[in-house]
């Protein structure tokens, strides 16, 4: 069966990058098509594998740059147009599920229809990717990037959601049905010792893109009013208003290598999340470390922390629900083979069973409705 892999930009290090990998890892063969592709900001796994880039890949996009890019993206990934695929496997936040194509089965993993156009409120926020004030003179630009993807999402056959969040986002937005595969970790890669070895001084960790949804300006004030110590690990635009706003207590890494973040996440005394995430994969790699997660309990949280027993879930979107939250966590003892087990349930061997499932399912059904289907279905039974 061919195959292509299609991703939105490759100039992070994040969990929909992971996810990307494990694709790659089902269909090794697979070429990765992506807008732009910078190798020294995302993972170095990339550096070996097939990428192909757009027109856009010779302008300026390196950091945050990429972003200014907004509003090129459909007419990269429309002139992209692949051919001659059987399986389209597209992974966007907002632009890979328009892709081009004729021909093929086109299966699209939603992390959430894109949050400039649908979320405005708390994707830019205060010190956001542009100014605030910027959504209302951008406002006929969006509308318009919002009748395209609306077009975008009838270029997909099938839906694979992240979470139970994001699909009910994607029956909300495009009046579509989507599957639900939760997202990987990389069990292996995180190194797990049943027995403690706490920091002196203590710390919270939090892992990120630095963006105001993520609200990681209220880890940092929780924090702050507790005298507690906060490691910061990840980059993006609200970088430079988190600085201005931190004291001696917080400490900032753009980037870290795996070994460096395995013995943070096996440190620490607790990942905090403390936004509204589509699903959010930091809080089981801390699991997988055998660390609990204090977690705002809204959305993705609620399908990834067991209360009281990975972690807890503060309910309030407020500094003062974080602290108590906090209080909690530290006056409990934690169970670390119990919360391995837990993240051990997300691992990749889970995740390619079920999304090579989705796809043969996806595919079955194109077959019947369309005889041409018959060699695509057989091939992939036999792979």
């Amino acid at each position: 069966m061919k195959v292509a892999i299609v991703h939105d930009y490759l100039t992070q290090r994040g969990g929909a990058e992971r996810v990307v990998l494990a694709f790659h890892e089902l269909f090794p063969e697979a070429p990765i098509f992506t807008s732009v592709y910078d190798p020294e900001d995302t993972f170095p796994e990339y550096r070996t594998l097939d990428v192909r880039t757009s027109f856009l890949q010779p302008l300026p996009h390196k950091g945050n740059r990429f972003r200014a890019l907004l509003p090129f993206y459909p007419a990269a990934f429309r002139r992209l147009h692949l051919r001659g695929y059987d399986l389209i496997l597209s992974s966007s936040s907002g632009w890979a599920h328009s892709v081009g194509h004729t021909g093929g089965v086109h299966l699209c993993y939603c992390y959430t229809p894109a949050r400039w156009l649908y979320l405005q409120r708390a994707f830019f926020g205060v010190n956001g990717p542009v100014p605030a004030w910027w959504r209302y003179p951008l406002q006929p630009v969006l509308l318009a990037l919002r009748a395209w993807d609306k077009r975008a999402a009838r270029n997909v056959d099938r839906f694979v959601a992240i979470s139970h969040a994001s699909a009910r986002r994607i029956e909300r937005f495009y009046r579509r049905p989507a599957t639900v595969v939760h997202g990987p970790i990389d069990i292996d890669r995180i190194a797990f010792d049943p027995e403690p070895h706490p920091a002196s001084p203590p710390f919270y960790l939090t892992l990120a893109r630095l963006l105001p949804y993520k609200r990681i300006d209220r880890a940092i004030e929780a924090c702050q009013r507790r005298g507690s110590r906060l490691i910061v690990v990840g980059h993006g635009p609200s970088a430079a208003g988190l600085h201005r706003m931190a004291g001696p207590l917080v400490e900032f890494r753009e980037r870290v290598a795996d070994a460096e973040l395995n013995r943070l996440l096996a440190r620490c005394t607790a990942l905090i999340q403390a936004g509204d995430e589509d699903f959010g994969l930091a809080p089981l790699e801390a699991n997988a470390a055998g660390r609990p997660v204090v977690a705002y309990g809204v959305s993705g949280a609620l399908e990834t922390v067991i209360d009281g027993v990975t972690g807890v879930l503060f309910r309030e979107p407020t500094v003062d629900s974080l602290c108590n939250a906090m209080d909690v966590l530290e006056s409990r003892t934690w169970d670390r083979e119990v919360l391995h087990a837990h993240a051990r349930e997300f691992g990749q061997e889970r995740f390619k069973r079920e999304i090579r499932a989705t796809i043969d399912e996806a595919l079955a059904g194109q077959s019947a409705l369309s005889p041409s289907r018959e060699r695509v279905l057989t091939v992939a039974e036999g792979a």
